[in-house]
Formats: C-alpha cells, sequence, structure tokens
C-alpha cells in the first residue's frame, strides 16, 4: 500500500507540472478572428455622405482578420512578440437615394506589429495578459461602380494596445484569446478597428 501511494504521487506531480506554462523560452502563435464592430460601414457611409449622397441604403460584411506571430518568453510574467496580421472578404455595398449607380467596395488589410506582452499568473496554467506595442498596417480597397473602379490605400504607423487570456494545455501547447485595438488609414485619415482572435500557439 505503501508503494501504491508513492507511485500515485510521483504520477500526480509528473501530470500537475507537464501542464504548467513554460517560464521561458521561444514561441509561435497563430490565430483567426474579426472586428466588434461597424466601424467600417459607418466610415464608408459618412464618406458617400460627405460628398452628397443622400438617401441610400447600405450593407457591410466583415473580413477575417488572421496574424502569425513569434515571440520569446523573458519569464512568467514578460514575453515580446511580433509578427504578420493581415485580413480578407470585407465588403461594402451602397445603393438607392441620389446615387446614381450602385457602389461596391472590397478591402483587406496587411501589415506588421510588435508588442510586449505582460502576463498576471492566475494558476500555474493560465494567466490574464496586457499587449502594448506598434504596428504598420495597410489599408488597401477597390471600389466598383457602373461605368468604372477604382483603388485606394494608406499606409499607417501607429500604436497598438489589447488585453486576453491565456491557457497552457500542456507544457508547450496553448491557447489564447485576444481583444486588441488597430489604427488604420494614413497620415490625413485613420480610424481604430478592435479586433478579437482566438490563437492557438507552441512554446518550444
Amino acid at each position: 500500500m505503501k508503494n501504491k501511494l508513492i507511485i500515485l504521487s510521483i504520477a500526480g506531480t509528473f501530470f500537475a507540472s507537464s501542464a504548467m506554462a513554460a517560464d521561458q523560452g521561444w514561441y509561435v502563435l497563430g490565430g483567426l478572428g474579426q472586428s466588434t464592430g461597424n466601424n467600417g460601414q459607418s466610415t464608408l457611409d459618412n464618406s458617400l455622405y460627405g460628398n452628397g449622397a443622400r438617401g441610400f441604403s447600405s450593407s457591410y460584411t466583415k473580413g477575417t482578420v488572421y496574424n502569425l506571430d513569434l515571440g520569446y518568453q523573458f519569464n512568467k510574467f514578460v514575453a515580446v512578440e511580433g509578427g504578420y496580421i493581415g485580413s480578407g472578404g470585407a465588403s461594402y455595398s451602397a445603393s438607392g437615394g441620389n446615387l446614381i449607380t450602385p457602389i461596391n467596395v472590397s478591402g483587406n488589410i496587411s501589415g506588421a506589429e510588435i508588442a510586449a506582452v505582460g502576463f498576471i499568473p492566475l494558476t500555474n496554467n493560465f494567466s490574464l495578459l496586457g499587449k502594448f506595442g506598434v504596428t504598420s498596417i495597410t489599408d488597401s480597397a477597390s471600389v466598383n461602380y457602373a461605368g468604372g473602379s477604382a483603388s485606394v490605400n494608406g499606409t499607417l504607423t501607429a500604436a497598438t494596445y489589447g488585453i486576453g487570456a491565456q491557457y497552457y494545455f500542456n507544457s508547450n501547447l496553448f491557447g489564447r484569446l485576444d481583444l486588441d485595438s488597430y489604427s488604420v488609414g494614413d497620415s490625413s485619415y485613420s480610424s481604430r478597428s478592435d479586433v478579437w482572435t482566438v490563437n492557438i500557439g507552441y512554446h518550444f
């Protein structure tokens, strides 16, 4: 009986330690998500209103946001990560009112980000986190209407920040839910967009 208790104790210690978050080292992280609001629709509506359009109706489809990051964790409280952020599939359409022709817009973003990440461990494998960093994002759009088309784009370098929660399934594999705020536009006009992403990561 005594030997059985010792074996069970050793096994319990092993499984408990295998679920602990890694304290140091490199990791990769990738995720998918969407913006939280309809900033894109209101921005384009206001642009049409500013050019004299009235009485039209519009619709907006959110795009899918994706990211791929490489990070380094210095200890269980601090990490630095950076990588690529992009989106695709966003679309906007407006018609009716005094618009001469229906207008259709498709857009995407692509850029780079780097951020410092601070963790608040609540258990061995679950932490809350906060982020602050810098992004450089290019916002591109294609506008189509009867008789023509046009493309516009702008690049903006600005601060980014966010909050989230992270859970380690074992000592290497973890999941993370992030809510981040980004600025898109150019030097003459910009707007902020809040984006949530569900991420899977691997700690080497």
